[in-house]
């Protein structure tokens, strides 16, 4: 719904705001060209028009103008959803979306480093067994390049014992990518046109600053990390890799750091801090917007939901999700969020087979 001009304390009003009936907000639009009052308001199609009326006692004009309204962006629901579980209880595990259908990779269970694979078809709901890691990795990240599922990272054993291994799943088996120059845990990747880029982690109990990008055939090492972090999340919209949160070696020392890389200049930019500091969660890009789920502190694990509005350059908070977890998968697909696996105790403890999804409408 649109309210166009009126008055208000003998003055006419030139402003215009829009309910949003769903999230149940105003919001301001554009002004009128000038204040009235006692128009004609009309909708066609995605046009609001404003016809005749008068811009002060006596003065009636004969005047139209019109406002194109964009297309509504979809807002996040109320409430979480609960989905049937998965098959594996995991934490610390690597994911990436491909089509309409989540991988989770790897992680963790009782200590267990686990080889295990499975795919969660958004479409039917259901799960599909898939060919097993090469070898057992947990804090390992994933992305999807050039149609395939990647795989970068992570440890077999010890978190202090970093890999520098890249497997890509390939005509149905696991192949050997080119290695990264710097071997790291707990790091991110995302992808931007045909560059697979990878930020942060650690190894050896060190912080892993470089930032690497594969073109398909080799690695390049490109502008540092501005803030070397681990645990972190990164995303992308398609132009820029988004880094968010992490942490310092430490769960007692969360970062609420956000940057951003742009692939094209090389170069690294500073956005508005993520209102929490946290490690050890998910990020998901949906719609223009970057969704942090969950995280981890030194005694507890979070509940927390903050979405930044990269337009407006600005993080809201959302309905926490139902269970607080940390180490979990987080992944959009459509207008649907979907947060699986993790862990509900902090530390390495208590994995969760749980999936919920936030719907945007």
């Amino acid at each position: 719904m649109v309210a166009v001009g009126g008055e208000s304390a003998g003055q006419e009003l030139g402003s215009v705001v829009a309910l949003d009936f769903v999230a149940r907000t105003w919001s301001p639009l554009p002004d009128m060209t000038g204040p009235r009052r006692g128009m004609a308001v009309a909708g066609v199609g995605r046009t609001v028009y404003a016809i005749g009326g008068a811009t002060g006692d006596g003065a009636v004009t004969a005047s139209a103008e019109s406002l194109k309204l964009a297309a509504r962006r979809p807002q996040p629901v109320a409430q979480w959803r609960t989905l049937p579980d998965a098959p594996t209880a995991r934490l610390m595990m690597a994911w990436t979306v491909l089509g309409d259908t989540i991988w989770v990779a790897g992680g963790m269970s009782h200590g267990e480093s686990l080889q295990t694979v499975e795919s969660y078809d958004t479409r039917t709901g259901t799960w599909q067994p898939q060919p097993p890691l090469p070898i057992p990795l947990h804090h390992a990240t994933a992305a999807t390049y050039r149609g395939e599922v990647v795989v970068l990272g992570g440890a077999t054993d010890s978190i202090a014992d970093a890999s520098n291994k890249v497997f890509a799943f390939r005509d149905g088996a696991w192949v050997d990518l080119p290695p990264l120059q710097h071997a790291r845990v707990a790091g991110a990747a995302a992808v931007v046109g045909d560059q697979l880029v990878v930020v942060g982690g650690q190894d050896d109990k060190q912080l892993v600053a470089q930032t690497e990008v594969f073109d398909g055939q080799s690695w390049t090492q490109a502008a540092d990390l501005p803030t070397p972090r681990e645990h972190l999340a990164a995303v992308s919209d398609g132009v820029y890799v988004y880094t968010v949160g992490g942490r310092l070696l430490s769960a007692d020392e969360n970062s609420a750091a956000f940057e951003r890389f742009d692939p094209r200049s090389g170069t690294w930019e500073s956005l508005p801090d993520m209102p929490t500091p946290r490690g050890s969660y998910g990020a998901a890009f949906i719609d223009g917007r970057i969704v942090a789920v969950g995280g981890e502190e030194p005694t507890r694990v979070l509940a927390t939901v903050e979405m930044y509005d990269i337009a407006g350059r600005t993080w809201s908070t959302l309905t926490p999700i139902s269970t607080p977890l940390h180490g979990e998968a987080v992944a959009a697909v459509g207008s649907t969020l979907y947060c699986i696996g993790g862990a509900d105790r902090p530390t390495h403890e208590g994995p969760v087979a749980t999936v919920e999804a936030l719907d945007f409408t």
